[in-house]
């Protein structure tokens, strides 16, 4: 029997000195920044969180999808999240250096997908979480992470997070934060999928 152990990926992200590159190296220390602050908050698991290198995100949401959004997102948080989700469209399809910076946090674990994927076989989601949980019994599941979305004056933020945490659980959500006295704030969150 083949044992299967989990793949912790490590990544060296080297920033050549030149604007794009800081910026690029700035928003990531603040879109850690955002996740931190939603786990203190307790919106995301304050447990282990599983990450994989699986490439999610919403880059092929095509523009009826984004309009959806839009209205939903400013019906919920209103007009000062505009531009902030604008921000995350724009960054959808580019998790990877986000998931490599969350992985070199504490409380956070990058499995490579395969780990995850020999739980699915043959198997139901009953028996595919039972797997999941036998390896990882610290865990509060997994969370796939999206980039987070600033409004120019770098003071509002939201983000979409999906979080499964078993065969009768999963959720994924809107966040908005706020940034004040140093620190970002979560304010609010907008379910729009809950399995």
């Amino acid at each position: 029997m083949k044992r299967l152990a989990a793949a912790i990926i490590v990544g060296v992200v080297t920033v050549a000195a030149c604007p794009a590159a800081e910026n690029t190296a700035n928003s990531l220390s603040d879109e850690v920044a955002v996740y931190r602050a939603l786990a203190e908050a307790k919106q995301i698991s304050s447990r282990l969180k599983i990450l994989t290198n699986e490439e999610e995100g919403m880059a092929a949401l095509d523009d009826s999808n984004k309009n959806h959004f839009r209205k939903a997102l400013r019906d919920a948080f209103g007009d000062k999240s505009s531009e902030a989700l604008e921000d995350a469209f724009t960054k959808q399809g580019e998790e990877h250096a986000l998931v490599l910076a969350l992985s070199k946090e504490p409380g956070w674990l990058l499995v490579d997908k395969s780990v995850l994927e020999g739980f699915r076989a043959g198997s139901d989601a009953s028996t595919y979480w039972k797997r999941f949980y036998k390896k990882f019994p610290d865990s509060g599941g997994t969370v796939v992470v999206f980039r987070v979305g600033f409004n120019y004056a770098k003071d509002v933020a939201v983000v979409y997070v999906f979080q499964g945490y078993g065969s009768i659980g999963a959720e994924g959500s809107w966040y908005y934060l706020e940034h004040g006295r140093g620190k970002w704030t979560f304010i609010k969150k907008s379910v729009f999928m809950m399995a």
